[in-house]
């Protein structure tokens, strides 16, 4: 296989993860709106204590901040198609 055919794999692949990636945010998004329904809010709660867990563990240890920061933007999530 040459540069240029494995150049254009890794740039499907990418594409593709990028895809599935925003596809399951969408989905999350969705699931987290209904638990919030359901328990109240609670959900959030939960979120919160999963990201102050990731704090804890060090915002410096190698992915710690992504996830933390990940976590949080689902806190008090807002369909956008609602707005």
């Amino acid at each position: 296989m040459s540069d240029e055919e494995r150049i254009k794999k890794l740039e499907e692949t990418v594409n593709r993860l990028n895809v599935e990636t925003l596809v399951l945010r969408e989905i999350l998004g969705q699931q987290i709106a209904l638990n919030n329904l359901n328990y109240k809010g609670k959900f959030d709660d939960v979120l919160e204590a999963l990201a102050k867990e990731y704090a804890g563990r060090g915002l410096e240890e190698g992915s710690n901040r992504e996830i933390h920061d990940t976590i949080r933007q689902y806190i008090k999530y807002q369909d956008p198609a609602v707005d």
